[in-house]
């Protein structure tokens, strides 16, 4: 895949990844009094895996070695969305 901006707009880094959402289910237990906590476990759903679009749908989030995050435009956008 190609980016138009694969430099980090801020540091200039070269991008590390995209910035994805991955969706899961977080295990949630019931105490003795009838309230709920967090397990600590969470059940993650990979096969929904996608990276972060803008508004338009357009551009990917991707983000540098450093964490600052930006819009790209991506030659291949669609294929990206598991």
């Amino acid at each position: 895949m190609r980016f138009s901006t694969p430099n980090c707009p801020e540091c200039n880094e070269q991008v590390r990844g995209t910035f994805d959402r991955i969706p899961g289910i977080a295990e949630l237990a019931k105490t003795e009094d009838g309230d709920f906590h967090y397990a600590g476990g969470t059940d993650v759903w990979w096969d929904d895996q996608h990276p972060v679009c803008d508004e338009t749908g357009t551009k990917a989030s991707l983000i540098c070695p450093n964490g600052h995050r930006w819009f790209s435009e991506v030659d291949n956008l669609a294929q990206m969305h598991f």
